[in-house]
């Protein structure tokens, strides 16, 4: 099962508009969808690793390995599509 993270750089507008984009595809998916957000001091070091700077941001995950990477504000259709595409071909292009 895929997992969406957030790496948190400080709450504010920004992370409560992510929360509703995932919430809304959690539903629509009609499966559980684990979402974590990470510490701001954790979140900063994987940023920089991977060159990202721009917020918020949203990995998801499978098996382990980040299959997509989301910088700034996500729709909630291009969230669901990545996870369709992911479920179809187990890769995602983005």
């Amino acid at each position: 099962m895929p997992i969406l993270i957030q790496l948190c750089s400080g709450c504010g507008n920004e992370s409560f508009l992510m929360d509703e984009v995932v919430r809304k595809v959690q539903v629509e998916c009609g499966e559980e969808l684990n979402y974590q957000k990470l510490p701001e001091n954790v979140s900063k070091v994987i940023k920089e690793e991977l060159m990202v700077m721009k917020n918020p941001i949203l990995l998801l995950i499978q098996s382990g390995n980040i299959e997509a990477v989301f910088s700034g504000m996500i729709s909630q259709h291009k969230l669901g599509q990545a996870l369709e595409g992911l479920k179809q071909t187990n890769s995602i292009t983005i």
